[in-house]
């Protein structure tokens, strides 16, 4: 159940960059996807410490990206560490709370 509720928040946070960050530079973005998609490699190879080495320089890219910061719980999760996931999970739901909602 981790395993596949981990694949359904990676996917979702693939498609949240590619629809959702379009203010960042494309040289920028390119970086970020490159950084999310190593990361996501790693985690789903189960290797935490490389996945939270990769998601936290996609953060320092990107501070505000929403999916590097659940990534980055997820690894921490994965690295058995909850005080850090709980941490980052605060950090996304802080991000998120100050966005405000898309007009449609």
């Amino acid at each position: 159940m981790f395993k596949r509720l981990s694949w359904i928040v990676l996917n979702a946070g693939l498609l949240f960059l590619a629809l959702f960050l379009p203010g960042c530079s494309k040289k920028s973005e390119d970086q970020l996807t490159q950084l999310m998609t190593r990361g996501n490699g790693f985690f789903e190879k189960g290797d935490a410490t490389n996945a939270i080495a990769t998601y936290l320089q996609a953060i320092r890219l990107s501070p505000e990206s929403l999916d590097a910061r659940l990534n980055l719980a997820n690894a921490y999760l994965l690295a058995g560490d909850p005080a850090k996931t709980v941490e980052q999970a605060q950090e996304a739901l802080n991000l998120d709370l100050n966005t405000p909602p898309p007009y449609y």
